[in-house]
Formats: structure tokens, C-alpha cells, sequence
């Protein structure tokens, strides 16, 4: 058999199309005992604070005088983290503070964060949204994020060997530049030196672990 590509569909494809059926059947029966066992405590797990927020913020018809106010109220909105937003968080940010200068009247979101630190896509969290973020603020107000590679924590030459490092292993996976699910490597300068009593000290050591432990277990 051919697909509409022109790939060969044989049985095994038929077979996975439909267990994934029945997986979507089991998901859709799970996710109603949980909604229904949540209903009967009255709980509200970390999902639903999101959308239920983004469902009052993005109510259709007429705002609740109370909303309007709150909203009018917010001047300034400050992100931190914002690696880790995932889009209901992105959607509920842009609520509470549109990029059209034209609604507002003036620029409320300020959002801080750094790529190579995004480790929540366990919750949905997604470089994507910073990459594109920074490109609707740069199209909005015509200036690109302000970087801040200064790093007051660690000497340079420990800087010097992580930059080398994150240059090597944060490349465009198709070789050419990078796309908007990707982090950029980033080089960082450093604000402080290596004391003068470890001049000779390397600045990273490198141990290397057995792979098994003294019980034999790895």
C-alpha cells in the first residue's frame, strides 16, 4: 500500500494507528476520573490554576468591572525565569501586559532569562517562546534583549573553559543557524580573576567515575 507521501503502509503501521485509538480512548477516560475525583474534593491541581486564570483574563463578552480595574492597575509586569514559561504561562503574561503599545498606551512586560537554563519541559516549557518573545519585543519596540554577560559569581578562566564548552555542544542541529526550539551558546565575561595564590590551579578538573560503585550497582 502506498500513503499519500508514497510510503509503504504495511501492517505494522495499521497496527500502531490503532493502538495509538486506543490510547487516546484509555487518556480521554483517565483524564475524566481525575477531573471527577477533583470535583468531588474541590481541588484545583497546578494545570487548572493556569487555564481557569486564563480563562478570566480572556473572557469573552463583558469584563468584569473588578478585572478592568485590577488590569488598569497593572503598570509594570517583571518575568523572571522566562525560559521557563510554557504557552498558557506566555498567554496569561500577554493578558496582564500586551506587546501592542497601541492597547496600553505605554510598555508594561519586562522578561529576564537565559536559554541554556530552560529544564521544565516536564511542565511544558518551551525555549521556543523565549526566542520568539524576544523577536515580537525587538519588532514592537525596535531594540533586541540586553544582555547581561557579566558574570559577578565565577572567575574568568572558569568562564573561559564553560563558554568553550557551550560553544561545542550548543550548535544548529541542521549545521546552519539556529531555529526557535534551540538555545545559543552565549559567552560570558567574567567580572572576577583567579586569586593570585592559585595562579597555577586549573581552573576545572575533570574526575572520571567508575561505572559501577563499590556494591556493584551503576
Amino acid at each position: 500500500n502506498k500513503s499519500g507521501g508514497g510510503v509503504d503502509v504495511g501492517p505494522l503501521d495499521e497496527s500502531a494507528a490503532a493502538q495509538l485509538q486506543l490510547w487516546r480512548s484509555i487518556w480521554h477516560r483517565l483524564d475524566q476520573v481525575y477531573t471527577d475525583l477533583k470535583s468531588e474534593i474541590h481541588a484545583l491541581d497546578f494545570d487548572d490554576l493556569e487555564l481557569k486564570t486564563l480563562d478570566l483574563l480572556s473572557a469573552d463578552g463583558q469584563p468584569d468591572p473588578r478585572l478592568t480595574s485590577f488590569l488598569a492597575g497593572v503598570r509594570h509586569l517583571m518575568v523572571d525565569e522566562f525560559q521557563d514559561t510554557n504557552p498558557v504561562q506566555k498567554q496569561i503574561v500577554h493578558a496582564l501586559a500586551p506587546l501592542n503599545e497601541e492597547e496600553t498606551g505605554l510598555g508594561r512586560l519586562f522578561v529576564v532569562g537565559d536559554p541554556k537554563q530552560s529544564i521544565y519541559r516536564f511542565r511544558q516549557a518551551q525555549v521556543s517562546i523565549f526566542n520568539r518573545t524576544a523577536q515580537e519585543l525587538r519588532s514592537h519596540t525596535g531594540h533586541g534583549p540586553a544582555l547581561l554577560s557579566c558574570c559577578f559569581r565565577t572567575h574568568q578562566e572558569l568562564v573561559n573553559a564553560c563558554n568553550h564548552l557551550f560553544d561545542h555542544i550548543l550548535q544548529p542541529l541542521d549545521g546552519n543557524s539556529p531555529r526557535d526550539f534551540e538555545a545559543r551558546p552565549g559567552p560570558l565575561t567574567a567580572n572576577r580573576t583567579l586569586p593570585d595564590d592559585h595562579i597555577d590551579a586549573a581552573p576545572v578538573e575533570l574526575h572520571l567515575l567508575s561505572a559501577k560503585d563499590a556494591n556493584g550497582n551503576r
